[in-house]
């Protein structure tokens, strides 16, 4: 089954102006990110990003992940959304959260 993974770390304060804007083209894909983090403890807002994070993980095969990443606002948490796959990021998976419902 192919679904989004949602991760959520504690606040990372530096390096966010080393990460690529959302390029135009991926926007439709952001909003559906955003959909799912908002299940995932995601209060809405924005202190940094959104950017477009490429993240290895093993699981398999190795291979790259396309994520988004942004800083939540009122606690510093920083979400990352994966693309959709079926392969989580095993050296996050401490970190993943799963949406409501699901």
């Amino acid at each position: 089954m192919m679904s989004r993974r949602v991760y959520v770390l504690p606040p990372i304060d530096f390096g966010w102006e080393d990460l690529q804007k959302v390029p135009q083209e991926l926007l439709p894909e952001l909003e559906k990110a955003k959909a799912v983090a908002s299940k995932c403890l995601w209060e809405g807002d924005m202190t940094e990003g959104p950017f477009l994070l490429i993240l290895p993980h093993t699981d398999g095969v190795p291979n790259f992940c396309r994520c988004f990443v942004w800083k939540q606002h009122n606690n510093g948490s920083v979400f990352i959304v994966t693309e959709e796959t079926s392969v989580g990021i095993s050296w996050l998976s401490e970190e993943e959260i799963t949406p409501e419902g699901q």
